[in-house]
């Protein structure tokens, strides 16, 4: 996070140098955004060898408030999950040669930080910029079946590298439209629990999250 704030200062110190015009503009969106978790265990349980995957999906509806300095965005989002966690399992080998379909009662609102570099083209009717960024999720509250562990509530809090694509239409009077999708990946996406599992019975563990978001919102640009 640190090394990413001082790449942003960086960026913004240079456009200033090199004279580029810094628009100042304040807005807010709303988004939906589809997140999928894949674990995976190999290795040999019941003297067999096998392999054990999990696949989690999630949706969520947010909304976020951002401040725009032409070649930086800083954001603040509010997100709520909306549509029960679904979860596709399935074994081979010692692992049990099975599949489950699991919907899981489970419920989630997230605060989410994040900074991202983007680089406008300027068009005559819109501005067309991609982006690169950082998100820090953290979880203000979760629920499910079960009581939740510290252990299992700190797993919920991510960091995320994002990569995207977004565009400005102005309709005047400072004030336009925005719409963005982006790519984020998960650098932290372990589940300790299962990690610890698979280690204490000597098993191969790997896994990765990702999520697609899109967005879409209004911005007023500051004289």
């Amino acid at each position: 996070m640190r090394l990413f704030l001082l790449v942003i200062i960086y960026f913004l110190i240079s456009a200033t140098l090199m004279g580029q015009p810094l628009d100042h503009k304040l807005g807010s969106s709303i988004g939906f955004s589809s997140e999928t978790y894949n674990q995976k265990v190999s290795g040999i349980l019941n003297n067999a060898q096998g392999d054990f995957s999990g696949t989690l999906q999630k949706s969520s509806l947010s909304i976020s408030g951002f401040y725009d300095l032409s070649y930086v965005e800083i954001s603040v989002q509010i997100d709520k999950q909306v549509i029960q966690t679904h979860e596709i399992q399935t074994g081979t080998g010692g692992f049990s040669s099975s599949s489950k379909d699991i919907n899981i009662d489970s419920q989630e609102v997230d605060i989410i930080i994040g900074a991202k570099l983007k680089y406008p083209f300027d068009f005559r009717y819109f501005s067309f910029y991609p982006v690169v960024g950082y998100e820090y999720r953290l979880n203000i509250s979760a629920s499910g079946k079960e009581s939740l562990t510290d252990q299992q509530k700190s797993d919920m809090n991510d960091h995320f590298l994002d990569l995207g694509l977004g565009i400005d239409i102005p309709l005047g009077v400072g004030v336009g439209i925005r719409s963005s999708i982006y790519s984020c990946y998960n650098l932290t996406p372990t589940i300790t629990k299962a990690k610890n599992l698979a280690d204490s019975l000597g098993l191969k563990f790997s896994d990765y999250d990702y999520k697609v978001v899109g967005l879409v919102g209004f911005y007023y640009k500051l004289p």
